[in-house]
């Protein structure tokens, strides 16, 4: 899913008057929150720069499908905290929470963790 196909399908859903760059920043958050959390405690290397005014709309988002409904979620229940809706935005964080859940269950089942080297002392004779 790309960045605008996140905002569409988010705008279809709820009708709003938020801005785009705000609904992107959103999104560069969560991809944040994704990255640092459950991907880069897997060996990856990388920064994650987010998503600026520069970014192209057509950016990929890091989920891949069929997880990325993820994100309509999200903006979904930002819209509705934005709106002071909060049955809405409650109703919106339940499912984006398993939503996310989901994903990170199947992230960690399909990814290795490097392994830390622990070495113990020996004594020495």
């Amino acid at each position: 899913m790309t960045i605008m196909e996140a905002i569409s399908a988010a705008d279809g859903l709820r009708n709003n008057h938020i801005d785009e760059q705000i609904k992107k920043a959103w999104l560069s958050e969560l991809d944040g929150r994704i990255f640092y959390e459950l991907i880069r405690p897997y060996g990856k290397q990388d920064e994650f720069t987010g998503y600026g005014a520069d970014t192209a709309s057509d950016t990929a988002l890091i989920v891949p499908y069929p997880y990325d409904s993820l994100y309509v979620t999200y903006l979904e229940m930002q819209i509705a905290r934005q709106n002071n809706e909060m049955p809405r935005y409650n109703n919106a964080a339940v499912v984006f929470n398993e939503q996310y859940s989901a994903f990170r269950r199947w992230y960690s089942r399909n990814n290795v963790k490097p392994s830390v080297g622990i070495s113990f002392p020996t004594r020495g004779n």
